[in-house]
């Protein structure tokens, strides 16, 4: 791709070209380019305040002799990262696993207002630590008992009690044969793969991208390096002429590996659940809010205290949403955490509040899940028409399940109003 365009970065919504090409992922055009312009936005540097970042890694990136423009420090890693660090995962591979793959692990312990002192504690590099650790290399085959790696969908008869929710006994869950010992799971296992050996590639790639560039891109990349190989959706093209959309199409991603990222993943959920099966309060993916004091250290994958509560404590919601309870003076003034606004005001009538918000985020769980189900239809009909009925079973198991869920939205809010 020519350098001769000017390059420009958007922090917010991109504007489709009078006549050029576009780029984007469900709603969000991530690139524009004319016969005289290149336009990237600043999601993958950080927003709006990623600007000066963007362009000094852009200079680096003319450094090292890349062609084409960075999204964000990622595309450093991916441009560093030798064809075959990691096993190809086909479509059968990724759509077998897609219905079961999930992010980082949230869930909550215990909801309503809990006194105080309380400590956040995070991970330090939480996905950089789980790079550090050997990875797949080599190609993908069907596991066989006796093999000692595998990434597989197990039907869970057996768990340790306090494992994480995707684990638990009846749940149908990808699993890795880390999280088999760890969580002493046992069940059917429904379809597996191996593969041929594990090294440290990935590590060494990411340490050696990361020299020379500025520190918080540093940052940004050991959070972000792994995400393409999660991502499922679909880039849409878009061709413009005269300020009309006149040709669009979807790409696969090349890049998606569900093999590879569920080992990622997994890692930093087993790391966070060895410290939250001894009590608390929260988790949120890579961070705890408990009452206890936990060990502390500097190094990679290490806990730090982020943040301490006082003794009017916090109150929670639900996962992902809860707030510390505010001690201001001003009554209009809040503090956030997730999501959940509490005011100092409400908090004085703690039934009123626990009602009032226990009603209206009953409410937006049930449209959320609405809007999840009709999403999971739209996809799996999307699925299934490019790329066969493969991806069609699991799809359906999940929507059962959301079903379920949006069924029990509605009673307990039909409930409530009684």
């Amino acid at each position: 791709m020519s350098h001769d365009r000017t390059l420009r970065w958007e922090e917010g919504h991109i504007s489709p070209p009078e006549d050029g090409k576009a780029w984007a992922f469900g709603s969000t055009r991530t690139t524009v380019q004319t016969e005289t312009e290149h336009v990237k936005s600043l999601r993958g540097w950080g927003g709006r305040q990623g600007l000066e970042l963007a362009r000094e890694c852009f200079e680096v990136w003319r450094e090292r002799g890349h062609s084409g423009y960075p999204s964000g420090p990622a595309s450093f890693f991916h441009k560093a990262l030798p064809k075959d660090a990691i096993p190809r995962a086909n479509w059968t591979v990724n759509g077998t696993l897609l219905p079961h793959f999930h992010g980082g692990w949230i869930e909550c312990y215990t909801r309503g207002h809990i006194p105080g002192p309380l400590r956040y504690y995070d991970l330090n590099g939480a996905y950089a630590w789980a790079a550090s650790r050997p990875l797949p290399r080599g190609k993908l085959y069907p596991w066989a008992r006796g093999e000692p790696w595998f990434v597989g969908v197990l039907e869970v008869r057996r768990a340790d009690p306090t494992a994480p929710r995707y684990f638990r006994a009846g749940e149908t869950a990808i699993v890795t044969h880390e999280d088999v010992e760890t969580y002493d799971l046992a069940g059917d296992m429904r379809w597996a793969v191996t593969w041929d050996a594990e090294d440290d590639v990935v590590w060494r790639t990411l340490q050696e991208t990361a020299e020379g560039l500025p520190d918080r891109a540093g940052k940004l990349l050991s959070q972000s390096y792994w995400g393409r190989w999660a991502m499922s959706e679909r880039c849409r093209c878009e061709m413009w002429k005269r300020g009309r959309l006149v040709k669009s199409w979807e790409l696969p991603s090349r890049e998606l590996n569900l093999v590879v990222a569920t080992m990622i993943v997994h890692r930093v959920i087993r790391r966070v659940w060895r410290e939250a099966r001894k009590g608390c309060h929260l988790v949120q993916v890579d961070a705890i809010l408990t009452d206890r004091k936990m060990p502390t250290g500097d190094a990679l994958g290490d806990w730090k205290l982020s943040h301490e509560v006082g003794p009017e404590g916090a109150f929670i919601v639900g996962p992902g949403r809860w707030a510390e309870v505010p001690v201001h003076e001003n009554p209009t003034e809040w503090i956030k955490h997730s999501g959940l606004q509490v005011s100092p005001d409400a908090i004085l009538d703690p039934e009123t509040l626990e009602l009032l918000q226990e009603e209206r985020l009953l409410r937006e769980s049930f449209d959320e899940w609405e809007l999840v189900i009709e999403r999971e239809r739209a996809r799996r009909e999307r699925l299934v028409r490019k790329h066969g009925r493969n991806f069609e079973r699991g799809s359906l198991e999940r929507e059962e399940v959301l079903q379920e869920r949006l069924q029990e939205f509605d009673s307990a809010t039909n409930l409530l109003r009684a």
